[in-house]
């Protein structure tokens, strides 16, 4: 069992005299998204995608996943990722980068922001920076279990259920150390958190988790049990049944006062 280090104190205002219990949200794992596949399916799941936009799916891939927002931190994971590339041990992998994002209508910045995205990658060959992709959910679910890295550098996340969703495909992660991030990947262990602002750092684990194997597996294998464990849907129902119970005066849990 993968235990977090994380605390109600880093959530919680002190001196709140109250019963503390956290119920993070969850994931669905039957839906099209969270299914879990093996490598084969999602790479013919991906056929068309790999076709259509010219992807070589042979070559070790970075995935990011988030809609196109400055605190989504993209033009760093761009910058780090060339840096990336400069380093002679690196360039025989050939790895490339996906950036997928969404636009919406209530975030008339986003567009703005993708248009920022793109000038950073500068037609990058090996930088795809991809906008509301056909297929969605299927090809999300599909990419987050063939990538290689799945990276997640948010400056400012309430959560991140994308973290969760890339744990459970068991894609290791390189995640900020901000917000709900920190319940979820445990570092060393369930993945590995840096500071955002930190390029080096980010550049140091993706260089690491391209070129080790074995621990990519095993940080892959605890992700799956870890999310198994805290971030399903049946165990977000588990706790409201709980905290109903104790509300009701039935049960009396660890959290009272």
């Amino acid at each position: 069992m993968v235990e977090s280090s994380v605390t109600e104190q880093d959530f919680v205002k002190q001196g709140i005299k109250k019963p503390v219990y956290q119920i993070p949200p969850a994931i669905d794992p039957l839906t099209d998204k969270n299914r879990q596949r093996s490598e084969k399916e999602a790479y013919d799941t991906l056929s068309t995608f790999w076709s259509k936009y010219n992807i070589d799916p042979d070559r070790p891939i970075i995935l990011s996943v988030s809609r196109y927002d400055v605190h989504k931190n993209q033009e760093r994971i761009i910058k780090a990722f060339k840096k990336l590339k400069k380093d002679k041990s690196i360039r025989d992998l050939k790895p490339i980068l996906i950036l997928v994002g969404n636009s919406a209508t209530d975030d008339p910045e986003g567009m703005e922001m993708y248009t920022k995205i793109k000038e950073t990658a500068n037609n990058d060959p090996d930088i795809y920076t991809l906008l509301n992709i056909e297929n969605n959910d299927e090809y999300i679910g599909a990419l987050m279990k063939v990538a290689k890295i799945f990276i997640h550098i948010a400056t400012k996340e309430g959560f991140g259920l994308v973290v969760t969703e890339a744990l459970w495909q068991g894609t290791s992660v390189i995640a900020s150390n901000v917000g709900g991030i920190k319940l979820q990947v445990i570092n060393g262990k369930t993945g590995y958190l840096v500071n955002p602002h930190n390029l080096n750092n980010i550049v140091i684990f993706m260089k690491y988790l391209l070129t080790n194997p074995d621990e990519r597996e095993k940080l892959g294998y605890n992700a799956i049990e870890y999310v198994r464990e805290n971030f399903l849907i049946t165990t977000l129902i588990k706790k409201y049944f709980i905290l109903m119970r104790f509300l009701l005066g039935i049960d009396f849990p660890y959290f009272r006062i």
